[in-house]
């Protein structure tokens, strides 16, 4: 088919040539009635007239001629950029996966200076085709066609950043159900990007992809909110299947009119990592002895002079175990609090040997007397313990933050995990902790065991001394220890009215009809439109099955997983519809915002041209690696051996 612009009609290119039909609308006068184009498609192409003009075409093309001789050309000319422009596709896609630059200095084959596309100069070594055609191509300048310049690279980044969007585009449409995190911060140019993240449901589970950086003018929810919605309208996602809004705990977007709710099915759920890292520093902050003690933390990291840092390595190798150096605090990575009191729980003595050995050694007066200030504070019995408490606590908060990163973690899983935090009471984490230092054995039987001592009264006093034990327990662990609680009841608050919805989905093994029906009723007045009214009958039966199967056979994933698994792998989705549209809402909710947070690493090393595909390209690298791209290259090899042959 052509289309004339000048007559704005379609014509068929074999009847416009070999049909003189007058009836004929192809091949005579054009087509413009587009409201009958399908139906009017298909009758002309089983028409006679159609039939005899292609076999007129047929016969014409490979009649020797002029017009064999162009074909000819125009097929050569085509399977030539069809291996030329595989290769550099293969190099454009090479380089976006791993989110490396592609231009350097200039674009001059054989300098050293010509940026990561020069990766071609590595495979003609191996490859004759590449080799004949740089020979021939490479370095002559604007106005020759040598398809390896800048302006092909670009189009073809946006090309294959185009294809990887549009696959997840279709299967978040195909999905239905979705949950969408946004998050902002300045790119190379100083300039706000807002990332865009959904979470949907696949048959082999949840998944979390990103699918753009965002223009806003403001931080307020409302401006937010409008660059999303116009998004979702733009590639065609109805934001009223939004099951989910997942931020980084930020206030300006978790308010239901500030925010992006338009629909009363959007909850807003806090992401659980951000929260546990919150609950952390709010314990910190609160408690003086604890800012103290990770001020002192800050201190010993040393890496800024190379001397002492030689000086600690030499001291920890002096161990018979691997033990971690010394972290940095991070204002916001909390996982590296827990790292840095790893290091000192566990080198404690071989730092405080280092420290010793810094302040005998020969050096700058202000050096000599850090060292020494930082190692008499490592004498203090309340340092030890407090690096014992931090570090079962951080390790126990490091490691479950890390599973709640996990993209096929579930909320109840996640609710539960944040549950499982409440710590014992202080005699319990008293049996645990042990004094680290060597220093310390003279004194830690009366600073933590002394229970037969007296309080320090001459009658004159009226108030009461406390022992050291006592007033550590009640001034500083105590603190520590209430504060955590109630940041973490604070924090679970958010999640117990998504849990009550979906909470029946850990128990369903185990419920009776009467349960199934409760839970089940009060599902449907949260999703009347979505659920049908059979739904109670088929949990009934589906929770039969469900128990039949998980007796024969489990897995390391969550009930949850499990159950939508068992339904896609049997087959089973039309047998329980509303089964599936329950696991479909309940395991695309969001629960933590961290996959965008990847992107943000990836941005950092992307310029700001071509921003977007380049990002998605590095981020989604999976399903970049799995398209076919070779219709891709068809048509744009079509495109380019037509202009070639016109010029």
């Amino acid at each position: 088919m052509i289309y004339s612009p000048t007559t704005g009609s379609v014509y068929c290119f074999a009847c416009k040539l070999f049909s003189n039909d007058q009836k004929n609308r192809f091949g005579n006068a054009g087509f413009q009635d587009w409201k009958h184009a399908d139906r009017a498609l298909s009758m002309h192409e089983n028409s006679d007239c159609h039939r005899r003009a292609m076999v007129s075409l047929t016969t014409c093309m490979d009649t020797e001629g002029l017009d064999k001789c162009l074909v000819t050309q125009h097929r050569a000319e085509k399977k030539y950029w069809h291996d030329m422009l595989h290769r550099v596709l293969n190099v454009v896609r090479f380089l976006a996966e791993r989110g490396l630059a592609f231009r350097g200095e200039n674009e001059i084959f054989g300098s050293p200076h010509n940026g990561n596309f020069g990766i071609v100069e590595l495979i003609v070594k191996y490859d004759a085709f590449l080799a004949q055609h740089i020979n021939k191509h490479g370095n002559m300048g604007h106005g020759h066609a040598s398809y390896l310049s800048s302006t092909i690279c670009e189009e073809f980044i946006a090309l294959l950043g185009e294809k990887v969007f549009d696959h997840i585009v279709k299967e978040l449409k195909e999905a239905k159900y979705f949950s969408v995190s946004v998050d902002s911060t300045p790119d190379i140019s100083n300039l706000d990007q807002l990332m865009c993240v959904v979470r949907y449901v696949l048959p082999n589970g949840p998944v979390e992809r990103f699918l753009t950086f965002l223009d806003f003018e403001t931080h307020s929810g409302q401006d937010i909110a409008k660059s999303l919605l116009q998004f979702f309208e733009k590639i065609g996602v109805s934001i009223a299947d939004c099951q989910d809004q997942s931020y980084d705990n930020a206030s300006n977007l978790s308010g239901k009119y500030q925010g992006i709710e338009r629909s009363d099915n959007a909850v807003y759920i806090p992401c659980c990592a951000h929260s546990l890292n919150l609950v952390g520093q709010c314990a910190v902050d609160y408690c003086f002895t604890a800012i103290s003690f990770f001020s002192f933390v800050q201190k010993l990291f040393f890496a800024a002079s190379t001397k002492r840092w030689k000086v600690l390595l030499e001291r920890l190798a002096e161990a018979n175990e691997k033990l971690p150096v010394v972290k940095n605090l991070s204002e916001t990575c909390w996982s590296a609090h827990a790292d840095a009191v790893t290091a000192l729980q566990k080198g404690y003595d071989r730092i405080k040997a280092a420290l010793d050995h810094l302040c005998d050694d020969s050096q700058k007066p202000d050096r000599h007397l850090e060292a020494q200030g930082l190692s008499k504070t490592m004498e203090k019995p309340e340092i030890s313990i407090m690096t014992e408490i931090w570090h079962m606590i951080l390790e126990r908060f490091h490691k479950t933050s890390a599973k709640l990163q996990d993209l096929k973690m579930d909320l109840n899983t996640a609710v539960v995990l944040l549950e499982s935090l409440y710590h014992p009471n202080f005699l319990i984490l008293k049996n645990e902790v042990r004094i680290t230092s060597h220093v310390l054995i003279t004194t830690e039987m009366s600073y933590i065991e002394d229970e037969n001592a007296t309080d320090n009264d001459d009658g004159e006093s009226e108030e009461t001394q406390l022992l050291p034990r006592e007033s550590f327990r009640i001034e500083t662990y105590l603190v520590i220890m209430d504060k955590l609680l109630s940041a973490l009841a604070q924090r679970l608050d958010a999640y117990k009215e998504v849990c009550s919805r979906f909470g029946f989905l850990l128990k369903l093994t185990s419920m009776s009809v009467g349960e199934i029906h409760d839970a089940t009723k009060k599902l449907r007045q949260y999703y009347p439109t979505d659920l049908e009214d059979y739904v109670t009958e088929e949990l009934v039966y589906f929770s039969e099955f469900v128990k039949t199967e998980f007796a024969r056979k489990s897995s390391g994933d969550g009930p949850e997983i499990q159950i939508y698994r068992l339904l896609v792998q049997n087959g089973l989705q039309d047998t329980f519809p509303n089964i599936h549209i329950i696991l479909h809402m309940y395991l695309c909710l969001m629960i933590s915002n961290c996959s965008g947070e990847h992107s943000f690493s990836k941005m950092a090393l992307i310029k700001k041209e071509h921003l977007n595909m380049l990002t998605l390209m590095s981020t989604e690298h999976k399903i970049l690696c799995t398209i076919d791209f070779s219709d891709l290259i068809n048509d744009f090899a079509e495109r380019k051996a037509q202009t070639t042959f016109m010029i």
